[in-house]
């Protein structure tokens, strides 16, 4: 059977606006981009939130927008998650000021220049590992 985006795409928002109202989020890579919007969208619905990147002046700025629309909560730690200890610090952080988790939005990525692969793995490890797959 086909479905309307018209008819399933405003039922689908509805829905996520009842489970996201004060729900307890961590977006990282949230200075900028998709990750800034995310918070965005999270904020609009009610949600805790604590963000994080590594430019601590921008976040400070997204987590004032994001209680301007609408977040219960919204805080900052910033940290570069391809290091070793920020990844833990960061959730620590989280788990501590919002009392759990329930959405984990992973947005940050390693820097890499668009180009044919040159057979570099160490990069693409790093590049994996800062993403979370290994």
């Amino acid at each position: 059977m086909l479905y309307s985006k018209h008819l399933v795409l405003p039922f689908l928002k509805l829905q996520s606006l009842h489970f996201l109202v004060g729900a307890r989020v961590l977006v990282t890579g949230a200075s900028s981009g998709i990750g800034e919007q995310m918070a965005y969208h999270y904020a609009r619905f009610g949600a805790q939130i604590v963000i994080t990147a590594r430019r601590e002046k921008v976040l400070q700025q997204v987590t004032e927008k994001c209680l301007s629309l609408g977040a219960q909560k919204a805080l900052f730690i910033s940290g570069d998650m391809s290091t070793e200890s920020d990844p833990d610090k960061v959730v620590d952080f989280a788990l501590e000021k919002l009392g759990g988790l329930d959405y984990l939005v992973l947005n940050h990525i390693g820097v890499t220049r668009f180009a044919v692969w040159d057979g570099d793995v160490d990069h693409v490890k790093w590049l994996m590992k800062v993403n979370g797959a290994l």
